[in-house]
């Protein structure tokens, strides 16, 4: 079993429970922990406070994240603008079918999609992706 299947299937909760259930940010920030040890602060995710929600995901830089030129790698963030601010995110990992997003739903839990699948699935315009600082290169093709 691949380290991510743990996750594919666990519920979506709005007081998450790590690792029984998770928000968006509570799974990037739990892999992170959990896989390479870099603990970030909690990625705020309530839908009964959306605003709140948007208004966090608009600070990538307050969690270690930060645009990179270049195709995405295991562990990147992918947030999902749906219209002009950013609304979703999760985590792209290496799988035998390549790069794919891990991401927590509302409606579907824990799913792994590929980019087009996930802009299909949240109907999402596009596809903004930002690296954690403390994630090189070596360590997240080790542990992908």
């Amino acid at each position: 079993m691949r380290w991510y299947e743990e996750y594919v299937g666990k519920p979506w909760a709005q007081v998450p429970n790590p690792p029984h259930s998770f928000t968006c940010g509570e799974l990037v920030k739990y892999i992170y922990k959990n896989r390479l040890g870099v603990d970030t602060p909690l990625i705020y995710a309530d839908p009964s406070r959306l605003d709140q929600c948007i208004i966090n995901l608009e600070q990538p830089e307050a969690y270690g994240l930060y645009p990179f030129e270049g195709q995405p790698r295991p562990f990147d963030v992918a947030y999902l603008m749906r219209r002009v601010k950013r609304d979703h995110m999760g985590m792209a990992v290496r799988t035998a079918e390549g790069l794919m997003i891990l991401h927590c739903m509302q409606t579907a839990g824990v799913i792994l999609e590929t980019e087009a699948e996930l802009l299909g699935t949240t109907g999402a315009r596009r596809i903004e992706w930002r690296r954690h600082k403390d994630i090189s290169e070596e360590l997240a093709l080790c542990m992908a």
